[in-house]
């Protein structure tokens, strides 16, 4: 599969989701002792933001948050750019998130949140080594 050259604007875009990918990942771990919810939430961001900047660089960007779910499963899961256990990580941290930001009675633990950090760590680990290489 060919990529096509993504225009500066693209890749201005791409350094900047990669970039709030690394931020959202540091305050998970920064929100943790103090607010579980809030950990997760930047948990999931960070990989959303870290899947958001490999599809920028192919001239790709989404506005749901359920159209970057099915384009990672689409076109980085199926052809195996990347592999299904981190499809299924970034799954939970998706689900995990909408627990604790729509379901007020959803009790969100520093457990919970360590497991959704851990997650997105390898996530985003896989995400922005696909960035980076796309990068060249």
């Amino acid at each position: 599969m060919s990529d096509p050259v993504p225009s500066p604007e693209h890749r201005a875009l791409a350094a900047a989701f990669a970039e709030r990918s690394v931020d959202a990942l540091r305050t998970a771990r920064h929100d943790l002792p103090v607010s579980p919810v809030a950990a997760v939430n930047r948990s999931y961001y960070a990989a959303f933001y870290a899947a958001s900047a490999v599809f920028a660089l192919e001239g790709r960007t989404f506005t749901r948050h359920t159209a970057v779910r099915s384009a990672l499963h689409k076109d980085l899961v199926s052809p195996g750019r990347i592999q299904q256990a981190i499809g299924e990580a970034f799954d939970g941290l998706f689900d995990s998130r909408g627990d604790g930001d729509y379901d007020a009675l959803a009790r969100v633990t520093a457990a919970d949140a360590s497991i959704a950090i851990e997650q997105s760590e390898k996530v985003t680990a896989v995400l922005l080594a696909l960035f980076e290489s796309s990068r060249k």
